[in-house]
C-alpha cells in the first residue's frame, strides 16, 4: 500500500499530489518488477506520457488515475478525514 498525504496549503496541493502519485507508480512498478514501458503498453500510451506521470508533470484526471491504477492491478482508496 502507498499512502499519499495532502498538506494544508491549497496552492501547493495539486503539484504535491501529482508528485506523490508519480512516486507511488514508480514504487509499484519496482515491486512488480515492471518498467514504465510495460505500463505504457498496458495503457496504450507513449513512454513519454508515463515518464510525465512518474515525474508529476502530466495533467491528470480522475479517469486517467483510474486507468493507471487498474493497469497496475491495484485498488484506489481515497479517504477524507476530519482535521
Amino acid at each position: 500500500m502507498v499512502v499519499i498525504r495532502i498538506h494544508d496549503d491549497p496552492a501547493k496541493e495539486l503539484g504535491f499530489i501529482k508528485r506523490q502519485f508519480g512516486r507511488a507508480i514508480s514504487k509499484i512498478l519496482s515491486r512488480q518488477e515492471q518498467t514504465g514501458v510495460d505500463l505504457a503498453d498496458k495503457l496504450g500510451v507513449s513512454r513519454q506520457y508515463v515518464n510525465q506521470l512518474i515525474s508529476g508533470t502530466s495533467g491528470m484526471s480522475m479517469g486517467s488515475v483510474r486507468k493507471v491504477v487498474d493497469a497496475l492491478g491495484c485498488k484506489l482508496t481515497i479517504t477524507i478525514e476530519q482535521k
